[in-house]
């Protein structure tokens, strides 16, 4: 492999976790406005309240893992710190 192609890889490397962040990023904010909305539905439909509210726990649970997700595909990668 040429050095150009490896820095080229490198690049699409980093740009790539830099997107899958971002996107991991947006589905988080989703979800914990999901969490929100099963939560306001759970006041106003006592019948179904424990099950909205496990629902609403479960959206903000996903959210926790991606927000986790986020910060390891922020984190440098393993070939950020070669030089070739």
């Amino acid at each position: 492999m040429t050095d150009q192609i490896r820095v080229e890889s490198v690049y699409s490397a980093v740009a790539l976790r830099e997107r899958l962040a971002a996107a991991a990023a947006a589905v988080a904010v989703t979800e914990d406005r999901i969490a929100s909305t099963f939560d306001r539905l759970a006041d106003f439909r006592p019948e179904c309240a424990g099950r909205l509210r496990e629902e609403a726990e479960r959206a903000r649970s996903f959210a926790t893992r991606l927000r986790h997700q986020v910060a390891v595909y922020s984190s440098p990668g393993p070939d950020s710190r070669r030089t070739r």
